[in-house]
């Protein structure tokens, strides 16, 4: 396959050729130096660009869009590319995608490119753009129509304006490439009578922001606009083959069409939330994952978390499965001046599991005998990093009690965990291990979870029995998100450690107690009596 990267491009300026600005960016120092240099001694060929651009992505972004295109497309919106172009090509084909990707994360973008490729490598000739109002259409077939006056793409794939029939904001014709070009914009309400236009008909419809988050609150709307859609718009396509592409992001209704596709059986979906599963960003350089946890954290705030579950995860049932609404989980009721009354550390090690696992180490703080999940530390540790990192907690939060949870690799991590210790010399520190008394995790975890929400009983609320601190929190409830009690295999490292804290609490209390605690005091307060009134002899 030929990329950027193998043709060696670095952004050198060939008479009215301007290069991709990533690539431009990453040699500028050597472009100083000599602005004259040829790539490797040789001319770049327009040939060669050609077929760049035709099978690299980031190839005909920056080629098309020199001055905007800033990042380069991440893995998945590659997968999503070669997803596209493998319907694209077909011939008397009727394949209908559904694609949904977050909102702020480029998918008109994506779209444009789509369409830009359409015209230059294949065979199709009409392309409908159908959004919510026919104004959204024409700018996208603006923007195209502006890639299309641009110096690269004349200079690499010729100028279209030469044989144009047609230029009207929401109707383009030209002849190009060897065909006959129809970039056409209509409005979900607008007509499509008119759209057999010199004997074609739409081989190419695009639904790109089809309909609207009010529109889906609707239930009659949204049936309307389903109905429009299927009924009439697309049964305007021509005989000979049509592909529908429905691009749009979730929302966290039941009228929402993207939902609806999704369980309809016969559309190809591919759907993608903004936060992966592993907990990183799906395009970091432009929605960095720091970003993306303080909009979750307002949008939790301000009693909108559903929105941010749907439009940006992508998942309309995010947390569902949970059992529990996520929105009622409430902050601590503790503040810095209420002093704890116990402290423990619960390690949850990786062990022989898949490497993709971290191994985590859960900070807890006990107020009325209620465990606080205060501070996490996670990583790709081996066992001697482990225990550095525990130690390294457990002495700067000066807790005593620290326990380990597993089975196989538990009883050779607490005997190091001792040895260690007793190495450094680092006395008063309680090593246990905690097992989960033939209990699956998963029952485990949704049993917990209930615990962090208030109950009612009977007539009598029941607050909750466990809580999640601050500095935890968007990373605890972004893994209820994920999780799935179906499934085996949940990143689910913060959910596991809270659910054995009430656990260790019950099995290893009097380890927990802290110089703050009653029993502590009282001690402390106790009166010593003389050696000759306790000496036995």
């Amino acid at each position: 396959m030929i990329t950027a990267e193998s043709l060696g491009f670095d952004g050198k300026r060939d008479k009215d050729l301007v290069l991709p600005k990533t690539i431009q960016q990453q040699n500028q120092e050597e472009l100083d130096s000599d602005t004259d240099r040829q790539l490797s001694g040789t001319a770049v060929k327009t040939d060669d660009i050609y077929l760049a651009c035709k099978s690299d992505l980031n190839m005909l972004a920056g080629t098309a869009l020199p001055d905007i295109f800033e990042y380069l497309f991440p893995p998945i919106y590659l997968a999503i590319w070669a997803w596209l172009l493998e319907y694209a090509v077909k011939t008397r084909d009727f394949s209908k995608l559904a694609l949904g990707m977050p909102r702020g994360f480029a998918k008109t973008t994506l779209v444009k490119l789509f369409i830009l490729f359409c015209i230059l490598f294949t065979h199709r000739k009409f392309i409908l753009v159908i959004s919510n109002t026919e104004a959204h259409g024409i700018n996208i077939i603006t923007d195209i129509m502006a890639m299309l006056k641009e110096p690269n793409i004349i200079k690499i794939f010729g100028d279209y304006s030469l044989n144009v029939q047609r230029d009207k904001l929401n109707l383009q014709i030209f002849s190009f490439r060897g065909r006959q070009i129809i970039l056409g914009a209509i409005g979900a309400e607008g007509s499509i009578r008119g759209l057999n236009i010199g004997f074609d008909r739409p081989d190419v419809m695009i639904f790109e922001d089809f309909q609207t988050k009010e529109d889906s609150e609707s239930d009659e709307l949204s049936k309307k606009l389903m109905t429009r859609m299927v009924g009439t718009i697309m049964k305007a396509k021509s005989p000979k083959g049509c592909l529908y592409l429905y691009i749009a992001n979730m929302y966290p209704t039941s009228g929402s069409i993207l939902r609806k596709l999704k369980d309809n059986p016969f559309w190809t979906k591919f759907i993608v939330g903004g936060i992966l599963a592993d907990g990183t960003s799906l395009w970091e350089e432009l929605q960095p994952i720091q970003q993306l946890l303080e909009e979750f954290q307002n949008d939790f705030a301000s009693g909108n978390g559903d929105v941010f579950f749907a439009e940006v995860l992508n998942d309309e049932t995010a947390g569902i499965r949970a059992g529990i609404d996520i929105n009622a989980i409430p902050n601590a009721p503790y503040t810095k001046v209420d002093k704890p009354q116990g402290k423990l550390l619960i390690v949850d090690p990786a062990g022989a599991k898949d490497v993709n696992d971290l191994n985590a180490v859960g900070y807890f703080e006990v107020f009325d005998g209620k465990p606080v999940f205060q501070d996490i530390a996670q990583g790709h540790w081996n066992p001697l990093e482990l225990i550095t990192q525990t130690m390294i907690m457990a002495i700067n939060n000066r807790c005593s009690l620290i326990v380990v949870e597993g089975v196989v690799y538990q009883t050779s991590l607490l005997f190091w965990f001792d040895y260690i210790c007793q190495h450094h010399q680092l006395d008063g520190f309680f090593f246990e291990g905690i097992n989960p008394h033939m209990k699956s995790k998963n029952s485990r975890i949704k049993t917990n979870l209930r615990t962090l929400v208030q109950t009612e009983t009977n007539g009598r609320v029941v607050e909750p029995t466990a809580y999640i601190g601050p500095k935890v929190m968007a990373q605890f409830k972004h893994q209820i998100l994920q999780w799935n009690p179906l499934l085996e295999k949940n990143v689910d490292e913060l959910l596991d450690l809270n659910a054995y804290a009430a656990q260790v609490l019950q099995e290893f209390g009097d380890l927990t107690l802290t110089e703050y605690s009653v029993e502590s005091l009282a001690f402390q307060n106790a009166r010593v009596l003389p050696a000759y009134l306790t000496s036995p002899v």
